[in-house]
């Protein structure tokens, strides 16, 4: 109310006003990541176009330099767009709001593989004819936090078993969705690639290396819950955290850990698989 009130009759906050009758919708998210935008976004924007209304897309500006939101809406041709320049509230008359999941860890099965048919179907050509592993080890070896301390022994351990190694840091979007629909055995670490298993095919093998467990409210399991929803056959392997925390008082710190796998546990899993 504040903001309305301060945008509407002040001057410190800029205002753009959309006062026709044309409907404007939103699917932002409060969590602006890839897995939010796999998971939440793209599902609320299938929601829209499949609503049969016509609608113009509010976005905020700071999509423009993010490939993986670029590159997914151009599966969307005929999709009206409106930028929202940062720093600035939009008043709209008639605006369409699709229902955000009530939680973090909260999936619905049909609207997910409503995702995945739309997406798997619209894979760029140049991407369908590439040969892809069925077995694939996902690295973070690039990313900041949340490494696996020991990978190299790791590597070694599910070569044995054909696995290949991937980083999703080094493939296009587009090439991350045709490979998890090729792939029937998967090995991730914790993070918003996780996502990705959206794009797999029912029954696929998902293994998922998660902090050793702490206390009841440190986890969550939205991947495991992501995956029954989409009939995979989902497994985790928790690891020990290694490294200091950066703040003792966050809620998911353990997450900015790094993670050392028990080699011989991983092994007895993949022999079970």
């Amino acid at each position: 109310m504040e903001q309305y009130l301060v945008s509407t009759y002040g001057k410190s906050l800029k205002k753009i006003v959309l006062d026709d009758d044309e409907n404007y919708a939103i699917i932002h998210t409060k969590w602006a990541n890839y897995s939010f935008w796999v998971t939440s976004s793209l599902v609320r924007l299938l929601m829209l176009t499949n609503s049969g209304q016509e609608f113009t897309l509010l976005y905020p500006e700071s999509w423009d330099s993010v490939a993986y939101i670029q590159e997914s809406l151009k599966v969307f041709p005929n999709l009206k767009l409106k930028r929202i320049p940062t720093g600035v509230h939009m008043q709209v008359k008639n605006l369409l709001l699709p229902e955000v999941r009530p939680f973090t860890a909260c999936f619905n099965g049909e609207e997910l593989q409503s995702v995945h048919d739309y997406m798997v179907s619209r894979i760029p050509q140049e991407y369908l004819d590439k040969t892809y592993p069925e077995r694939i080890y996902v690295t973070r070896k690039k990313a900041k936090y949340r490494k696996v301390v020991n990978e190299d022994e790791v590597i070694q351990l599910v070569s044995q078993y054909g696995f290949s190694v991937v980083d999703f840091d080094d493939m296009p979007f587009w090439e991350q969705v045709a490979q998890m629909r090729a792939a029937k055995c998967i090995i991730a670490i914790h993070g918003a690639g996780m996502a990705n298993i959206v794009f797999c095919e029912s029954k696929t093998k998902i293994i998922e290396l998660l902090h050793e467990y702490t206390t009841a409210a440190s986890y969550r399991f939205s991947y495991w819950m992501a995956a029954a929803t989409m009939h995979l056959d989902y497994s985790c392997l928790f690891c020990e955290r290694i490294g200091s925390y950066i703040d003792e008082k966050a809620i998911n710190r353990d997450l900015f850990l790094d993670l050392k796998l028990d080699v011989p546990k991983l092994k007895r899993m993949l022999d079970l698989l």
